[in-house]
């Protein structure tokens, strides 16, 4: 084991990079140049856009922690983009660097149209994170103590390699895991400890609901180094994998023998 559970994102940083920035943190004059961005503990309900995406060409780390976002509060942010209403740098930057993502709200968030906004275009950023696919050498997002959940939708970002989003309301494993799979196709650190779907002796789950935690995010994330506090052995990588393509091998033989049972022909005996 390589940290406590008790430790949070920043001793977790520490071990894993020996920035040089670490001391620069939000409110940057929009003309310098950071690696590093901290809004932690601000009490922001809105990523602040205006501030982060001046510093797309060079920012590194950025943490969100100890917030109060969420995956509903969008609505928001998407109302003042309509209604042209957002920070004047947010608005300029739009104008200026069209931003490619499709415009797929969720079904809980139909209710915009009764806010009487415009048609909703082809492109739009349509969810918390999507702004921040933006930052091509962002390489590690820490989302520590919000209120997202396993339904969250990140933007593609193949420069991270460290996410951070310890003590969420993240519950159903398969789906978020899914999404960070798919969205951060080279992550080597993932921290999600403190979270319904990520049982340990912290929050009531036993060692067994633990140990099958872990296996399953290790065999869905191959790259995966750290998970939470404790380095991936290879050991362990190997027996994760073995026992869900097991299981999965197990199920396909259900499936299979359940399809053939059905495409039988009855016989009558004579």
């Amino acid at each position: 084991m390589l940290f406590s559970s008790g430790r949070g994102a920043a001793e977790l940083l520490f071990f894993v990079m020996d920035h040089p920035t670490s001391g620069q943190h939000s409110q940057p004059s929009h003309t310098s140049s950071l690696q590093w961005l901290s809004f932690a503990y601000q009490s922001l309900t809105e990523i602040p856009y205006e501030t982060i995406l001046p510093q797309t060409d060079s920012l590194e780390v950025l943490d969100l922690s100890y917030n109060l976002l969420d995956d509903l509060k969008e609505a928001s942010i998407i109302y003042k983009v309509l209604n042209g209403l957002a920070p004047p740098p947010l608005n300029e930057y739009i104008k200026q660097r069209p931003i490619y993502i499709p415009c797929l709200f969720p079904q809980r968030l139909t209710n915009l149209s009764s806010l009487s906004l415009p048609c909703c275009p082809s492109f739009l950023p349509y969810w918390n994170p999507a702004l921040l696919g933006q930052l091509e050498k962002l390489s590690t997002l820490i989302l520590d103590c919000n209120n997202y959940t396993s339904h969250i939708k990140f933007p593609y970002m193949p420069s991270v390699t460290t996410v951070c989003i310890n003590k969420n309301k993240i519950n159903n494993l398969p789906v978020f895991v899914e999404e960070i799979r798919r969205k951060f196709p080279n992550m080597k650190i993932l921290s999600m400890m403190n979270n319904g779907a990520a049982p340990s002796y912290f929050n009531g789950g036993s060692l067994t609901q633990y140990e099958d935690y872990r296996q399953y995010v290790i065999s869905q994330i191959p790259g995966l180094e750290i998970l939470d506090d404790t380095e991936v052995l290879e050991k362990e990588r190997v027996q994760a994998n073995k026992t869900y393509r097991l299981q999965q091998s197990s199920h396909s033989s259900r499936k299979k023998k359940h399809t053939h049972m059905q495409n039988k022909p009855n016989t009558v005996r004579q």
